[in-house]
Formats: C-alpha cells, structure tokens, sequence
C-alpha cells in the first residue's frame, strides 16, 4: 500500500463529521486531553524557510561547507517541558494533506544535540545525524497512530482519528501519568539508540545512551513512561489501549499499524524549518525541484479537471480553479515552466514548498483535497481547545 493514497481510500468510506463541528467527540469535552503539538503546534512564521528533505540510510553527499553547531547558543529545546514534539512535530494527513509529514525545527533540535553532547560528554556536531533520526523515529510513531485512525475509521465506518487527537489523546490510562502514545513514541526513540547504528553513523559514544534515556526521563507525563513500553506484551497492551481511545470503544488486539514497511515510513514528507546550510550538520539533504515543462504542467492541469480559460496573449495562458484565475508563462527556454511561475502557483495550489509542488507536477498526483468546511471546523476547534488550555 502507498501513502497517502491509503488515506485517501479509507477516507472514501468514511461520512463526513457532523454538522455541529464536534464529530464523534467524547462527552466529556469541557476538560479536554488534547494533542499538544495537534491544537497548538509550534509557530511558522511567514518569514521561516520551510525545505522539503531527505534523510538518507546512508552517508549522505557532501553538501557545502562544514555547520559548526557549537559556534553559537541555540537556548532551551524545550525538551523538558514538550519532549520531542517541542523540537519536531507531525501534522497528520486528516488535518491538512498539503501540510502532511514531519517538520524539524532547527533551533530547538540544535539546543537538544547540544543538551545531550554535553551529557554525554562529545561534540555536539559528533552526534547530530544520529539524534536527528533518533527523533524522526519519535515522530514516525505518530504517523503509525494516524494509520491505525484511518484502519479503524474504515472499519467502523465514521470518523474517529481527529476528534482522538482534539479529545482523548492524553487521557490517563492504562496506569501511566499522560499520553500512552508518547510513551510508545518515546520508547521507540530510545530503541534507536540502543540498538547498531548504520555504519556511517559510527562509532556510536559508549556515554551516548545514557544520555538519551536520561533526557527521555526528564520529559513530560507520558513520554518518560517509556520503561513502561519494555516489553512486547506490554507494548501490545498499549497499543490496543491507544487503538481502543482512538475507536472511543475497548480494542482487545494490540497488532494495529503492525504492517506498516520501511517503504511506508520513508513515504511520510520530512521538512526542514531553518537553514537549508545547516543540513549537512544533521546528515540530511535538500529536496531538489525537478525540471517541469509547460506541456507537463498542462496534463497535470487536465488530470484536476482544471479547464484553461481563452485568453488573447500567446506566450500566456489562464486557468480557473475554486473560482479564481490565475496564469503561465508559455516562452521559457525549452519549454521549461518559469520559475516564477511555480513560487507563486505552489502556494495558490496549497504546497507547502515549491519542490513538492514540482514533484506532484512531475508525478500526475492529485492535489491534496479537503473540504474547506471540514479543515475551517476542524481550525476553529483546535484553536478553541488551545485557547481553554491556555486558560487553565
């Protein structure tokens, strides 16, 4: 199975939520246990660069000159206070499919590298590849959680996952002191570490460990449950009680989301939110914007059922698309579509970046759709629950 086309399939069978805005949401809504990083995620401002990326499995090339992390003070990480999710979040497909994927937030993950090097005494730039992937691991277990949404969606038939994420996710249960899918989340952050490393990521430092599961202790309630997670009846407990918060109803087996592959994860978008230099520092690389030529650009149009609109200038042509126009150049070198053209159009289509949008270009894919009733509900009630959080 790809993604997000399994999304968008088990979406198919899905009704839309109910009219009120409120879905299948537990009665109990006047003390909410909301998703932090889902109602009240950290700020993007309109001036942070946003670059999509990968992280490769091996040594990635070399990508400009070397990043010295140490060379300044990047502050508090916010670890201890908003565990990994204060330094990469994960926006769910439900939500947003443009924005869907994990986002690194440059300086609070520099400030925790630098936190836990100095725990563990070595460089922080020594070990910036390896606490870069040991928190995507953290944030792949969310994306995890969304599949299981979506499967137990499909099988019950009505939405369950977003409502979950605004309502029940930090509900205490099972016996720990907040949200059981941080724990699971956070176990599976520590795994990382303790496990081999791929090669180009050795030596790993014998301190290195130590360290991590020392930050992961000193988390918030929830995700410094992790010991809790240990072992694999355990964890298949607390995956059938997550299962079971998510479907508002008891789930016994705990084997959901099992069949997801490496293929799968390495699907889910990674972005960057910082500096696009200071990627060789984490071993990550910039997604680069494929080249896309007008007639491409065309078929994509036509695959949306996008229509163009009569216009008398040759070299420019118009479409219309949710009741607005918009246009192209048509006399770039080769029949190359203007770049111009694409740092403008990626926002009107709602990319979140300008090579993504290329990439769907290149690739016929649909455009990601949501109905504008559903996500402006689904906005104006995580900004309510934010505000009640705020006040207590």
């Amino acid at each position: 199975m790809e993604f997000p086309a399994f999304f968008e399939s088990a979406a198919a069978n899905v009704p839309p939520a109910s009219d009120d805005g409120l879905g299948q949401a537990s009665p109990d809504w006047a003390q909410p246990y909301p998703a932090p990083w889902f109602v009240d995620p950290p700020a993007i401002g309109p001036d942070d660069q946003v670059t999509p990326i990968e992280i490769p499995p091996g040594p990635p090339e070399p990508g400009g000159p070397p990043f010295d992390i140490e060379s300044r003070d990047w502050g508090n990480s916010g670890h201890e206070t908003g565990g990994a999710d204060a330094i990469a979040y994960y926006v769910p497909w439900h939500a947003d499919p443009a924005a869907w994927g994990i986002y690194f937030l440059e300086r609070p993950l520099f400030a925790f590298v630098t936190d836990v090097a100095q725990d563990a005494g070595v460089p922080a730039n020594s070990i910036a590849p390896v606490v870069l992937r040991q928190v995507l691991f953290h944030e792949l277990m969310h994306f995890q959680f969304e599949v299981v949404g979506s499967e137990l969606e499909d099988v019950l038939g009505r939405p369950l996952y977003l409502d979950y994420l605004r309502y029940r996710f930090g509900r205490p249960n099972a016996g720990l002191s907040g949200p059981i899918e941080e724990t699971l989340a956070t176990w599976r952050k520590v795994r990382f570490a303790r496990g081999k490393l791929q090669a180009f990521l050795r030596p790993k430092p014998p301190s290195y460990l130590e360290a991590v599961m020392r930050a992961a202790s000193a988390a918030p309630p929830g995700y410094r449950d992790w010991k809790a997670a240990g072992s694999d009846r355990r964890r298949e407990e607390l995956v059938a009680t997550v299962a079971s918060m998510i479907a508002d109803r008891p789930i016994v087996t705990g084997g959901w989301g099992n069949w997801l592959t490496e293929e799968n994860k390495r699907s889910v978008p990674r972005r960057w939110v910082g500096t696009p230099s200071s990627l060789p520092a984490v071993g990550a690389l910039q997604k680069s914007a494929p080249q896309v030529t007008v007639r491409a650009f065309e078929r994509w149009l036509t695959k949306q059922g996008i229509k163009p609109v009569p216009s008398g200038n040759g070299s420019h042509r118009k479409f219309e698309y949710l009741g607005r126009t918009e246009g192209y150049g048509t006399s770039g070198s080769s029949g190359r579509f203007y770049r111009k053209d694409a740092k403008r159009l990626y926002k009107f289509f709602g990319y979140p970046t300008m090579p993504e949008f290329l990439i769907a270009v290149r690739a016929k894919r649909q455009i990601p759709r949501v109905s504008s009733d559903d996500l402006r509900g689904a906005i104006e009630q995580s900004a309510t629950i934010a505000e009640t959080m705020r006040r207590w």
